[in-house]
């Protein structure tokens, strides 16, 4: 069966996000930020979410989901633009999400993040457009991790206890910074 991958956000904007998906060889279901609950409770639970975040309240959205036992093994991926209360890859791994995807995304991307979390599809990827092949019969590997050159501004969270690392440095710091009363 092939995974699906939920997006959260207005549907009539993200027509070309959920090409991209579909594209990777992932079926795909979307659905309004005030339905994500009752979606996941009601019907079988996605491969994983990608959370649109110009769409919605990301905190208030992961909470929600994270409270219930169903939303709270669903791999979820934020997409768009830092800025705001998301400044890093830590303050969207602090809000409970999984990944960050920086909008607009490359396909290549896009496709090693969900690989990472969702693992290959099940189903050969499209072709490209305006290809005469038929479908790929070879199977989708995710890559492995490589640190993105300094200046790119993209972040990524392939390497979980990199990701891990940092978080508890950070953590560590605002610790000692209260204790010193600062």
């Amino acid at each position: 069966m092939t995974p699906e991958i939920l997006i959260v956000g207005d549907p009539a904007g993200r027509r070309e996000l959920a090409d991209m998906i579909a594209a990777c060889g992932y079926g795909v279901a979307s659905c309004e930020p005030r339905e994500l609950n009752r979606r996941v409770r009601v019907s079988s639970p996605p491969a994983a979410i990608v959370a649109c975040i110009a769409d919605l309240d990301p905190e208030v959205m992961l909470a929600g989901l994270r409270r219930t036992r169903a939303g709270a093994s669903i791999p979820v991926l934020l997409y768009g633009q830092l800025g705001g209360e998301l400044r890093d890859l830590a303050d969207v791994l602090d809000l409970g999400a999984d990944h960050f995807i920086e909008a607009p995304a490359e396909p290549d991307q896009l496709a090693d993040a969900l690989a990472q979390y969702v693992g290959p599809p099940q189903r050969s990827p499209a072709p490209p457009a305006g290809s005469r092949r038929g479908p790929s019969r070879e199977r989708v590997e995710p890559r492995a991790h490589q640190p993105e050159r300094e200046g790119t501004g993209r972040l990524r969270g392939g390497d979980r206890g990199e990701d891990f690392a940092r978080r508890t440095d950070r953590l560590d710091e605002r610790s000692s910074t209260r204790e010193r009363g600062g």
